[in-house]
């Protein structure tokens, strides 16, 4: 997850937040997260709206998309949404909401 993220956002720096690694550019982009059974990325609610079609077969929360380890990794998913936070906060100024 940690290298298709920063192929998709290669200028961003990283950090902890909440105790989570967080990818940012002036404000937080995406985190991401490991638990037991998955690992949540979480690119806000608003990326996952604009997805919504495309999450349908997946599991979400408010604002994560939630990847169980024994499936593969929807990369091609998982970059469109990186792609769109990404956008939504260099045109818009998108805050974590």
């Amino acid at each position: 997850m940690h290298a298709l993220l920063k192929r998709v956002a290669p200028e961003a720096t990283e950090a902890i937040k909440w105790g989570n690694p967080v990818f940012e550019e002036g404000r937080i982009l995406f985190a991401f997260s490991a638990h037991k059974e998955h690992i949540n990325f979480a690119p806000t609610p608003a990326a996952l709206a604009a997805f919504k079609r495309k999450l349908a077969k997946h599991k979400t929360g408010k604002s994560t998309l939630q990847i169980p380890y024994d499936k593969p990794l929807p990369e091609d998913l998982v970059c469109k949404l990186a792609e769109y936070r990404i956008k939504d906060v260099r045109d818009n100024d998108a805050r974590w909401m």
